[in-house]
């Protein structure tokens, strides 16, 4: 089992657990209008046939229910994974479930597809009903999550091209092209040349790739295999290393997270103490007074 799937099934146990019950939410990420999020916990739930315009993915965390789609009938206990595609009438009903959803816009996902591929994708048929697949599973679960935080853009748009290109890969009978593996060397060393001189910024995927002239699936994978991590990790790396400095040099917590490009001093605090072993203020206080710190990495 994967290091993420494993995190999956650690998380299906503490979010099916036991607790209060809280009022279903319904969210957009902001700048990612094409997907709409609900979560909801013990649910208790029955929808007659219906369909949505959108691609409509689910996992049951927790509880159980009945799900009907393509003449077929399934048992949805904690642990399963549904995919619904745009127009499939279907019913279902939710008995004290606990549950994670997306609705995702069809037009909006075959664009970023192509775009991620470089490829025409004229259809994508996915499989209806439920879905065997833990990594697919997991993936779902580890963007749902991100897109309740206020994560960097270019992770949040990485995670969420990554993600439409696994389901559509796995989970429908659509073949997705590889992508096209020209100019790699030369447009990384671009890619890294531009978070060098805009580490602060918000770059979002999409725009770095275009810079490059290759699809953001191409960067990424290029960028992973040539530097050893992806951008937005390679991003965090430069604006902690530029966050080290002006710490030394006496700057305030406060400035130094505005300065480097954290949406708050809070994710700074975590993102640095994640790289550093210590916070920003330990490792200030440190410099201030040369007493010992953990071995940079």
């Amino acid at each position: 089992m994967s290091t993420r799937a494993a995190n999956a099934k650690k998380d299906l146990d503490r979010e099916g657990g036991a607790g209060k019950e809280p009022t279903p939410e319904i969210w957009r990420a902001a700048g990612l209008e094409a997907i709409e999020l609900h979560r909801g916990r013990k649910v208790t739930q029955s929808y007659p046939r219906h369909w949505h315009d959108e691609l409509y993915v689910a996992a049951i965390m927790g509880g159980h229910g009945h799900l009907e789609c393509s003449g077929a009938s399934y048992a949805t206990p904690g642990g399963s994974f549904v995919v619904i595609p745009p127009g499939e009438v279907h019913a279902n009903s939710k008995l004290g479930c606990t549950f994670r959803c997306m609705f995702i816009d069809y037009g909006a996902m075959q664009t970023l597809v192509e775009q991620f591929t470089e490829r025409v994708v004229s259809t994508i048929d996915f499989r209806s009903g439920l879905v065997n697949d833990a990594p697919v599973m997991a993936s779902f679960l580890h963007l749902h999550r991100l897109l309740e935080t206020r994560e960097a853009t270019l992770h949040r748009d990485t995670s969420v091209s990554l993600f439409l290109h696994q389901l559509v890969t796995r989970c429908s009978a659509t073949s997705v092209p590889s992508c096209n593996c020209r100019q790699e060397h030369a447009a990384v060393r671009r890619a890294k040349q531009f978070l060098d001189e805009h580490y602060a910024d918000r770059v979002p995927l999409r725009d770095l790739a275009q810079l490059t002239g290759l699809s953001p699936f191409h960067l990424h994978r290029s960028f992973c295999r040539n530097v050893g991590m992806p951008p937005h990790a390679y991003q965090v790396q430069l604006r902690i290393r530029h966050a080290r400095s002006f710490l030394r040099s006496g700057r305030e917590i406060s400035d130094t997270a505005s300065a480097t490009g954290f949406v708050d001093q809070s994710h700074f605090t975590y993102a640095f103490k994640r790289m550093m072993g210590v916070t920003p203020g330990q490792y200030a206080r440190a410099r201030k007074y040369n007493t010992s710190l953990p071995a940079e990495h």
